[in-house]
């Protein structure tokens, strides 16, 4: 099936953020991997989330899979990016999530940073 990214890329799931998801291919840029945490957020891909995150962030793996389960996730909007790109080690990402969570819109609204880490894989 060739279902459209939640990620809004105008490109298939199965093309666009699902191999990065699934590990099968690193992202290569920080908007490349927001969109697939986004996505991930979409499919209730938790363990993707997780383990995109630095450790020390404490992230609560029950309380984000809640929150994707239970939200009707709307789209996402790229507002910036700085760096970021194949060949740097950090970049940012300002973004906005709508999403709907018992029956109210909402906006999560973010500047995110990336650094890539030692094993190649960008990390918020």
């Amino acid at each position: 099936m060739n279902e459209a990214c939640p990620c809004g890329s105008g490109r298939a799931y199965t093309t666009c953020c699902e191999p990065i998801i699934r590990g099968t291919v690193q992202a290569a840029t920080a908007e490349a991997l927001m969109r697939a945490r986004y996505s991930a957020y979409v499919n209730e891909e938790i363990d993707f989330i997780v383990s995109s995150c630095v450790s020390d962030e404490g992230i609560d793996p029950e309380a984000t899979r809640k929150w994707s389960r239970e939200s009707k996730w709307k789209g996402l909007r790229i507002v910036r990016t700085e760096k970021g790109g194949p060949k740097d080690s950090e970049g940012i990402v300002e973004f906005v999530a709508d999403y709907e969570l018992d029956g109210y819109k909402e906006t999560h609204r973010e500047t995110a940073r990336f650094k890539k880490q030692e094993i190649g894989r960008a990390h918020v």
